[in-house]
């Protein structure tokens, strides 16, 4: 249970994880992007088809990495709106393990919308602006 954004279930697999049994560092942000794709689908934003709020590219990602994801299961994916401009959202993540008690990794994803077909920045539409509003982490929320 999370006060503020959301928590989303994801599984890591075998190949998911390195020679030594941890979860590959690659490997975070794609089960970020799983995160967050399973939290929008049943919002109508699932890839395929022309959806214009899908389309994003990611200016910056940075990740911390705090106590190692060992072996394959279930793990969840905390995230949140951290910043929503016009164009653009700073949205904070955080790995957890499914009982709450270890922070795995955490950090930010920067990106910016982009007209599907000018490929330049656009205005974020009410949906997604809506869905940035629910996922918005209150001032002085930890």
């Amino acid at each position: 249970m999370v006060s503020y954004g959301h928590l989303q279930p994801v599984r890591v697999q075998f190949d998911d994880l390195d020679p030594m049994g941890i979860l590959h560092h690659a490997n975070y942000p794609r089960l970020l992007e799983h995160a967050i794709a399973a939290y929008v689908a049943p919002m109508g934003l699932a890839f395929g088809g022309p959806k214009p709020d899908l389309y994003h590219v990611i200016r910056e990602f940075s990740i911390r990495y705090d106590a190692p994801i060992r072996g394959y299961g279930d793990v969840e994916v905390h995230f949140w709106t951290e910043r929503l401009g016009s164009k653009s959202a700073d949205m904070g993540f955080r790995f957890v393990s499914t009982d709450g008690k270890v922070v795995h990794a955490e950090g930010v994803r920067k990106h910016v919308h982009i007209d599907p077909r000018t490929m330049k920045p656009a205005e974020w539409s009410d949906l997604a602006r809506s869905i940035h509003d629910d996922l918005a982490r209150p001032a002085g929320t930890d």
